[in-house]
């Protein structure tokens, strides 16, 4: 048996051995400072690979593809010129060259409403605002332009004022009746929302102002049947 070897006051020491629930949790925490390292080596390079995946596609050509066609964008054969969409994405119109206007429910394209905004007339050219509510310009080829109005038109109603079709919906979910579309609210409101089309303004011709003054002949760009004013202002009645 090793004998104690004695310390300098003279008292034997005492041999010393480390415990095994010391040697166990130094080993455990040794166990986890490693998976710790490694897991912050892999997070940071999942992070890297992740950004590398979503910059790629930034050097990538764009390309559109066609998911579904509805009813209301297949149905007619003029182009579309103009499309809107309501604040809750549940509700769109479309406007085609020939001046019909179709609104439609989304997801499902069923056609809700087919209005004639320019009374059979075929317009040359059109012009629309941005916003929520939208003014529309159009103008045919006698010089002559319609103005109108459409839009988005919005209410709540409680369940004993819905309809019967709606009162079994349950919430987030949108049927259409007639040519509205109504969806549940999570408050147990019933949202109502139809496309507005107030009647347009009569066609009429754009009133001039200030015509470029007559210039006399001889000059560059003269013509026979002399100078033609041109209209540098037009005003139109907007109501």
């Amino acid at each position: 048996m090793p004998q104690a070897t004695p310390s300098a006051t003279g008292r034997p020491r005492r041999a010393r051995q480390t415990r095994r629930s010391v040697r166990l949790a130094d080993g455990l925490a040794r166990l986890l400072i490693t998976l710790g390292g490694v897991g912050t080596i892999a997070a940071v390079s999942l992070v890297c690979v992740f950004l590398v995946w979503v910059v790629i596609p930034l050097f990538q050509t764009a390309a559109i593809r066609l998911a579904a066609e509805t009813g209301a964008a297949a149905g007619g054969s003029s182009p579309v010129v103009r499309i809107g969409v309501d604040e809750y994405r549940s509700l769109g119109w479309l406007v085609r060259d020939n001046g019909q206007l179709t609104a439609c429910q989304i997801g499902t394209g069923r056609v809700l409403q087919r209005v004639e905004l320019v009374a059979g007339r075929r317009p040359v050219a059109w012009s629309f605002s941005n916003g929520e509510g939208v003014e529309w310009a159009a103008a045919f080829a006698d010089g002559t332009v319609q103005l109108g109005k459409l839009g988005f038109s919005t209410s709540f109603l409680d369940r004993q004022d819905a309809p019967d079709e709606v009162r079994s919906l349950a919430a987030g979910r949108t049927r259409a009746v007639g040519e509205a579309i109504f969806q549940l609210t999570p408050e147990g409101q019933y949202r109502r929302q139809q496309v507005l089309v107030p009647p347009p303004l009569p066609a009429s011709r754009p009133a001039c102002r200030a015509p470029r003054p007559a210039r006399p002949p001889g000059r560059s760009g003269w013509r026979a049947g002399g100078w033609t004013s041109r209209c540098r202002a037009a005003f139109l009645p907007h109501g």
